[in-house]
Order: structure tokens, then sequence, then C-alpha cells
């Protein structure tokens, strides 16, 4: 009997401490979003497709706040210690945008209590006033330990951190933001320091001096920047990352995403060979709710995890308030959206096939849109200081047909949310640009979405030689100049070029811009840039104008008309209007 008792006691004993080290254990739930982009109403089964009635029947239409609001709520409900972030870009995309300008979506942030979010690239969109009025009207903070204030309107509004108490545990959360904002957004005299060395410096602090054990990252940087924290940055547990739009899945993916890698990605730091560090992100537009549950000791470290982005799809029931609360707000919206901005009298044609082989009147009309919106945002005595416009073919999602224009059919062409930038670049780096844009273009062969509309340059090339080697000829507008004409380019001189901030950064293939450039300036975004020139140009009439030829001997389908080197083609005019002249003469006889 004295053994079982004894047996007994040990056992109890043993228990009670299994208990102990279990309770001493801290599980947090973190729930997160990135690069929303106002996506406030539900999309297709594509990125940039409508929840039309058909996708609506098939249950294919995701998203969209009120499903976001739903499972926020669930969740919340379900589990205790649930904190909520956002890593950054909840401006630019939609109407709703570009009507509420972001009141809209402090209002639904505020309702669904985030507790703190980074500043993302599109943030700085509404500049910096803008952005201050944003951020003084949430009731949690936006954190960026590298964002350093210099005496403007967003002084003490954008703090290194924060500290949650969560059931009486101390979580730190700390921000940080891409170093590249300050020279490709509406920064201001803000200065973005490197991020590694802020947060730890920020890290240290909150773990010497306020005893934080548990902290999270949150930032808008990219997920090669958010490794790279998670291994050099001591004492940071998770980071939840934006900006590249980086879907993780651990599975079988529930949609049509294909996962980057596993979610969470483990990371193991440098300074501990045995800990790990999670990064997080959950795509974009609010179609996955990122999911990941951590069980901390109590010294702080990662024991366990689990987790996965929960797509926000038809089986997800809508919030009827947040429903109530998006409706009326959507008269203005809808009301935008229809208004008539020009009548065309002509096809704009934004089809790849043609916009991807050659000059295509729909690239015409916008890059001459670029131009003039630069023209309007001089200050400057001379006729202009850029007068080259390059822009991507496969920006271009659908043609106009005649007739009216409206706001809705301008988002539909381009509703990327880009932003229309001034860049810099020598003589010589302009023709290897145009290199880029018929390297993967040959003679009757398949379009190329990189292959460059222009304004206020000429350009011949020779699909018959070798990529690299296909620009013969490039004329240019001059800028220094009382009457603008064409002139040939200058290796040596420093062009100004307005182009869309997607190529400006390397896009669709342009990769070599970003090691090339000498400056760039951020500007307005791209469809109210379009949307302002369609309203002072009506009736529209944009012709194709053979800014771009091939060499004869290298013919480029274009929508089955055939482009001749333009010396042929003078030649072949003069020796016409010559034999008639000739022939003439000899019936005058």
């Amino acid at each position: 009997m004295e053994f079982i008792r004894s047996a007994t006691f040990l056992c109890s004993l043993f228990l009670a401490s299994f208990v102990s080290i279990s309770e001493a254990n801290f599980n947090l739930t973190i729930l997160h979003t990135n690069d929303e982009h106002s996506r406030f109403d539900e999309f297709g089964p594509g990125d940039f497709d409508k929840c039309t009635q058909e996708f609506q029947e098939s249950g294919e239409c995701y998203g969209g706040i009120a499903r976001r609001v739903s499972a926020v709520k669930e969740i919340r409900k379900e589990t205790g210690n649930v904190i909520l972030l956002d890593a950054g870009d909840r401006f630019q995309g939609t109407a709703w945008y570009n009507y509420y300008r972001g009141s809209q979506t402090a209002m639904f942030m505020n309702n669904m209590s985030y507790d703190a979010i980074a500043i993302g690239t599109h943030d700085f969109d509404v500049d910096v006033e803008g952005l201050a009025n944003f951020l003084e009207s949430l009731t949690f903070p936006a954190l960026g330990c590298n964002v350093t204030r210099q005496m403007n309107a967003l002084d003490n509004l954008i703090p290194c951190s924060t500290v949650l108490n969560i059931s009486g545990e101390l979580v730190g959360v700390v921000g940080y933001t891409h170093p590249a904002n300050k020279e490709y957004s509406r920064t201001g005299n803000l200065e973005i320091a490197p991020v590694i060395e802020s947060l730890q410096e920020e890290v240290d602090r909150l773990t010497n001096q306020q005893g934080v054990t548990k902290i999270i990252a949150v930032g808008h940087a990219g997920i090669s920047i958010d490794q790279e924290i998670a291994q050099q940055v001591e004492g940071v547990d998770v980071v939840v990352g934006g900006r590249t739009n980086t879907f993780l899945y651990t599975g079988e993916a529930p949609s049509s995403e294909v996962p980057y890698g596993d979610y969470p990605i483990v990371v193991t730091p440098d300074s501990n060979p045995e800990g790990k560090v999670l990064v997080v992100s959950a795509y974009r537009f609010g179609k996955y709710l990122g999911r990941l549950d951590v069980e901390f000791d109590d010294q702080g470290q990662v024991q366990s995890y689990n987790g996965n982005p929960l797509l926000l799809g038809s089986h997800i029931e809508k919030d009827v308030g947040a429903l109530e609360t998006l409706n009326n707000f959507r008269g203005p919206v809808d009301e935008l959206m229809a208004s008539n901005l020009a009548y065309s009298m002509v096809t704009l044609d934004g089809s790849i096939n043609t916009c991807g082989r050659g000059e295509c009147n729909m690239g015409i009309h916008f890059a001459e849109a670029m131009l003039n919106y630069q023209l309007s945002n001089e200050s400057f005595p001379g006729w202009t200081q850029a007068s080259i416009a390059l822009y991507n073919a496969d920006s271009f999602r659908i043609s106009l047909p005649q007739g009216y224009v409206t706001y809705q059919d301008v988002l539909d062409v381009i509703p990327y949310g880009d932003t229309i930038d001034v860049i810099e670049l020598r003589g010589a780096d302009v023709i290897l640009v145009l290199e880029v844009s018929v390297t993967n273009l040959e003679a009757d062969g398949e379009p190329s979405g990189g292959f460059l509309q222009t304004a206020g340059i000429r350009i011949i090339y020779d699909l018959t030689k070798p990529a690299g080697e296909r620009v013969v000829s490039v004329k240019v507008l001059c800028t220094a100049c009382d009457i603008p004409r064409y002139e040939p380019i200058d290796d040596d001189m420093i062009y100004k070029i307005v182009t869309n901030n997607y190529i400006a950064t390397g896009g669709t293939g342009y990769g070599v811009i970003p090691d090339m450039l000498i400056s760039r300036v951020k500007g307005a975004d791209d469809v109210d840039v379009w949307a302002d020139y369609f309203r002072s140009k009506s009736p529209v009439w944009t012709a194709v104008e053979e800014r771009v030829t091939f060499q004869e001997d290298s013919k480029c389908n274009n929508g089955g008309q055939y482009k001749l080197n333009w010396v042929v083609s003078v030649f072949c005019s003069a020796l016409w209007i010559g034999l008639t002249y000739r022939f003439k003469a000899l019936i005058d006889i």
C-alpha cells in the first residue's frame, strides 16, 4: 500500500510538473493581410475579373471586405489570443481608392480592430499630407522603424513599435518598409534608413528595457528582405511581410495560385542555430486571410506552429453589417465608374496580338497621355524636359470599341494600380532598353508582352539580326529646342523618360533598367492620368503612325499588315512619282 501511495504521489508530482510547463507556454494566433489595394468588392477567378453572375453561380468569386470581416470575427470567436496585422499597400487599384482616397480603408480597418500595420509603397500615393490624414484617422499604430521623421505632416505618426498585452503576455510588434521607397514613392523629405540595423536597435530596446521576449516584425519590403530579417535580426520570432504578393501554402493549394514555398517559411537565425523564425505572407487583394498559430515557451522561443492562408471563397459567409456599410458608401463610386470621359470615334486596339507585335493606337493614345501629364506638371522654361514615353504592351487587358469611354473602361484596361514615373537614362542605355523590347519578338511569331508602345521617339528594328543587335535607328524629339523635331539619339546624353513604375522597377523583362537608372521620380496614378487625357481630347480618333517600323527583310506581322523600312517606302514613293511624271510627259508628247 505504501508503494502505491508513493507511486501515486510521484505520478501526481510528474503531472503537476507537466501542467506547469504546459501552462508556461503561450499560444498566439496571428491573422494577417497585405497588398489589399482597396479591394472592398469580391472578384472573379482571375485577380482582375469581375464577380459576374456566372462566377457567382459557379462559386468562383473571392475576397471582398464582407468575407474578410466574417472570417476574422469567426476566428476571434473560436480562439483566444488573436492579433490582426497588415503589411502595407492598402491604397490604389479600384475606384474606391480613386474616390475616397483612403478614408473608407481607415473606416473598415478601424471596424475590424487591427492591432498594427506597416507602411507600404503605394500608401504614399496620396503624398505625405494625405498619408498623414489617413494615419491620424486610425485607432491603431502604423509602424516603421526605418522611417525617420523630418519636420513634416508625418511627425510622431509613424512609431517604431508597439507592445500588445495579450492575456497578460507582452508581444512586441516592430515595423519596416522598403528602403527604395525614398526614391520610388512620394515620401517628401522623409528619410528611410537600412532595415536590419533599424529593427535590431528597436528589438534590443524592447528586450532589454521592457522585457519583451516575443517579437513580430511586420513590413512591406518583399520576401527576400523578410527572410534576411528572420536570419539577421536577433530577437525576432515572426516576420509578416508584403510587397512581392508572395503566396505561401503548405499542402495542396486551394485555388489557382502556385505557392512560392511552404507556409510558414522557417528560417534558422544566425544568432541561434537551434532556433527558428517564421516568415509569412498572404498573396494579395484580400483573396486570402493569413493565419499562423504559434506556441512560445516561457523564454519567448517558438516551440511549435501551424496554419495556412484561408481562402476567402464562396464558402465564407459575407458579414451582413460590412455589406450594409459598403453599400451605404457605394453610390459615389458607382457614379464615378459610370461617368463618361470622352467619345472615341475609333476602336482603341489594346489586344496583345496587335500591341505585342508593333505599335497599336491604344498604346499611342496612352503614351501621349503620359507625355501630356508630364508637360502639365513641369514648371521650367522650355517646352519639356521629358519628350519620350514608353509603355509595355501587356499592360492593356482589353480593347475599347467605338463609342463613349467611361471611368470603368479605363480601370478595365489598366487595373494594375501603377504610377506614371519619370526616369533618367543615358542614350546608350535607352537603346539597350529598346533592344529588350524586341528580344523575344520574331517575324511572324508570337507577340511579346514586353514590346514597347511609344511617344516622342521613332525606332527602326531589324528582326533578322540576333537579339541585342536589332535596333537599326533611333530618333527622339529634342527638348532644348523652340520647335520640337526628331534628332538621332545621343549615346552620352541623359534623357528623361515617362513610363510606368512596373517597367521602371524591372517588370516584363526590363531588369536592366533598375541597374542603369540615374534617377526616378514617382508620379500620379495611371488611371487618373489617362482619364484626364480622355477628358481633354474628346472626341478621340487616334491613328497608327508608324513610330515603330521594321526593316523590309524582317517583316513583323501586326494584325495582318506588314510595315516596311521607311527608307524603302520613301524610295518607292519617289520612284512611283518619277515614273508617273515620265509617263505623263510621254502622253503630252
